[in-house]
């Protein structure tokens, strides 16, 4: 069984030991005190006086105080922009709001016929008449910004052999058209003419003092970009 012996330094060693010391804090007796020693007693102050002098150089730095804050360095350059994030979550669909006041109603301009009598024709023979403008849209006209022109309204045929109404140039077809219209005698359509100077024509097919309807007629106007035709 091995004994560990405990290792006393000589009396000459402590002397160098405090020696060493006092010569870290400033004094110059250290190196005496060490060449009385012997070669092995040397190394073991050397190692003594190593380990001192790390304890007493650290203790030296945490000692000191800071230093003053220096002045702020200058603004380094922005770096690159960031990829964008994920689109966030779609919010709640707000309330409908009104509606709006819509396009506004056409225009249509009068052909000017007069009204006929409540019993008919009476003395208006040889005339066409607005039939019943308090119930029935008088005979006008009207043309659209893409250049469709309507008729409307409800005429009297009082043994007229003229022309409803002529429309005015702009207004015009660019070639005659027909159409059929309703009459007085539901089972009997008419023919309505419009020729290309304007004309609106009715032939008579079943007698005189009848209405017919010109609602719902439309064609183009031509010819394109002439007297207001677009």
């Amino acid at each position: 069984m091995r004994v560990t012996r405990s290792w006393k330094p000589s009396p000459a060693m402590v002397v160098a030991i405090i020696a060493v010391v006092a010569g870290l804090a400033g004094t110059a007796v250290g190196g005496v005190a060490v060449n009385a020693l012997n070669k092995k007693e040397k190394k073991q102050v050397q190692k003594i006086a190593k380990r001192l002098a790390k304890k007493l150089d650290r203790k030296a730095i945490l000692s000191i105080p800071a230093g003053p804050k220096g002045d702020a360095g200058p603004k380094g350059d922005p770096g690159p922009q960031g990829e964008p994030g994920a689109n966030g979550a779609s919010g709640p669909q707000g309330i409908q709001g009104p509606a709006g006041p819509g396009p506004a109603p056409a225009v249509f301009t009068s052909a000017e016929l007069l009204d006929a009598d409540p019993s008919g024709c009476g003395s208006a023979d040889g005339y066409w008449l607005d039939h019943d403008p308090s119930t029935e849209h008088e005979a006008g006209f009207h043309r659209s910004e893409s250049g469709i022109v309507r008729l409307r309204g409800v005429v009297l045929n009082c043994g007229a052999i003229s022309p409803i109404m002529t429309l005015p140039p702009g207004y015009r077809p660019e070639r005659r058209v027909y159409f059929l219209a309703p009459t007085a005698q539901v089972s009997t359509p008419t023919r309505v003419t419009i020729e290309a100077n304007g004309q609106v024509l009715e032939i008579s097919t079943y007698g005189l003092d009848r209405w017919v309807s010109l609602d719902g007629i439309a064609f183009r106007c031509g010819p394109a970009a002439s007297n207001g035709c677009p």
